[in-house]
């Protein structure tokens, strides 16, 4: 289970934390509280895990809410997972959509293999050949940061797979003000979203979420430990994710891009500033824009419901 999956289930974890109080009992090892939370959130949308083999990775995805539903993929961000949707999944299973969610390339449980390059370009490649491999008709899209750049590249090179484009504070476009996170990397030539240990750990929580959830310090612990287990092949996403002879930026594709789209921002987000979404709004041909307020990078994460709201709202415009 990777660092980053663990960190996207926290508000899962802290549901299951909360029935010890209501007189269940609740271990008090942090890898059976993280399984417990995992299985709820998991189940009340009726997720199963699954795995195929795609571009010689092995990846593993869930997969879930009605079968016979309009398909909605869901494609997390860097150093992320499947498990990133988990908590939003649900609303949009209980509207009757079935929802995929892959592991990318180098992430969660899928294979990480060294001499792979993690590019946009080749993890779009990865999302074309994984919507072949489970032969699904045209899917609704939605990404966030670097799984939003993928959607883009994907709705504009293959728009023939795609309905509809959410794009959830999406990297891929040069917003006109310079995020917090670009500033910290000028200034100090570190990543702000990779951590050293419990405390960088800490500091990351703050810098993703407008609220910083609690948590014990066992599991804080937990957390930490496997983020600095997976930090020098994250270095290596990260190294090819910026190599310059592997960029795909989106704003010459905006205008290919001629599905419905959504545009979702925090704020508040540190990571990916809020202008870049005046940029998307500007290019895309059929654009929707939200913004939600006191809000940080993964409004999935903090407010799932809201966010499944404005999501479904979308896709009911689409249907009328």
């Amino acid at each position: 289970m990777s660092a980053t999956r663990r960190r996207a289930l926290i508000g899962a974890l802290l549901v299951v934390l909360g029935l010890a109080g209501g007189g269940l009992y609740v271990a008090n090892d942090a890898e059976t509280l993280l399984s417990l939370a995992i299985r709820k959130e998991r189940g009340a949308a009726g997720l199963v895990e699954k795995a195929l083999r795609v571009q010689d990775h092995d990846i593993v995805y869930l997969d879930g809410g009605d079968p016979s539903g309009e398909p909605i993929l869901l494609i997390h961000g860097f150093s992320a997972d499947k498990d990133n949707w988990t908590r939003m999944n649900r609303f949009l299973a209980d509207a009757g959509y079935r929802v995929v969610a892959p592991d990318l390339p180098g992430h969660g449980q899928s294979s990480r293999l060294p001499a792979h390059r993690y590019s946009i370009p080749n993890q779009v490649a990865f999302v074309e050949a994984f919507v072949s491999a489970l032969d699904l008709p045209p899917v609704h899209v939605i990404g966030n940061s670097m799984g939003g750049h993928i959607s883009g590249g994907f709705a504009a090179l293959h728009p023939e797979r795609v309905r509809s484009v959410a794009l959830l504070a999406a990297a891929g476009v040069t917003a006109p003000e310079k995020a917090e996170r670009f500033v910290i990397m000028e200034e100090t030539g570190t990543n702000p979203l990779l951590v050293e240990d419990v405390e960088d750990f800490d500091r990351l929580l703050g810098f993703l979420f407008v609220e910083k959830p609690p948590m014990p310090g066992v599991v804080k612990q937990y957390f930490a430990d496997h983020a600095v287990a997976n930090r020098a092949f994250n270095d290596k996403i990260y190294a090819d994710l910026r190599d310059p002879d592997s960029l795909l930026p989106l704003e010459p594709l905006l205008p290919r891009i001629i599905m419905p789209a959504l545009i979702l921002w925090g704020d508040t987000d540190r990571v990916l500033h809020p202008s870049g979404a005046g940029v998307f709004a500007a290019g895309l041909p059929h654009a929707q824009r939200v913004t939600m307020t006191a809000c940080g990078h993964s409004p999935m994460i903090e407010r799932p419901e809201e966010t499944a709201r404005h999501y479904l709202a979308f896709l009911a415009a689409i249907e009328r």
